[in-house]
């Protein structure tokens, strides 16, 4: 994403969230243990490939990590839904170190809501790139980001011992 986006148009996602009854914010330090609550209980949903293990942060970590950068989140009532923690990497440039949506409020469009703030509030503030990271395998964290205009980059490739067959010549094979 680069200094041509237009910030405004991130308006709309944040604005779906809200009309579905969702308050989408930036999180202070009162909320980590909300932020940790969430982040603790989605982790194993988390992708995990040899180049994308996700860490496994206690919850004085991750008040560090929210401290270290800028969280938002999308909350229902007094529930904390989706997360995202965006850590600032230069004078104009943020990425994004974490991002979650509860197992019982996906598919709502929550993660691309809080992201769409998060990208928007740093943006008024002089941010003009971001970079995001993630599996492949994650097509729902791909989406958003796609929707949200990140572009791809070339992928990790990743190597590892693979199972040998035999060919029919009785030759071994990589697979």
């Amino acid at each position: 994403m680069t200094d041509a986006t237009d910030p405004e148009r991130y308006r709309a996602f944040a604005d779906q969230a809200l009309a579905a009854g969702y308050d989408v914010r930036e999180l202070g330090p009162r909320d980590a243990a909300a932020a940790h609550r969430l982040y603790a209980a989605n982790r194993p949903d988390f992708p995990s490939t040899p180049s994308t293990e996700p860490d496994r942060y206690t919850e004085e970590e991750f008040t560090g990590l929210i401290g270290a950068g800028r969280a938002f989140g999308a909350w229902n009532a007094d529930r904390l839904c989706a997360l995202t923690v965006m850590r600032q990497q230069g004078p104009d440039r943020a990425g994004t170190e974490i991002i979650v949506t509860d197992r019982a409020e996906r598919g709502r469009g929550l993660a691309t809501a809080v992201k769409a703030y998060a990208i928007r509030t740093l943006w008024q503030e002089g941010v003009r790139h971001f970079g995001t990271g993630g599996a492949e395998v994650n097509e729902a964290s791909l989406k958003a980001n796609l929707r949200l205009g990140y572009e791809i980059e070339p992928l990790w490739l990743t190597y590892g011992r693979v199972a040998r067959t035999p060919a029919r010549s009785g030759h071994p094979t990589c697979a």
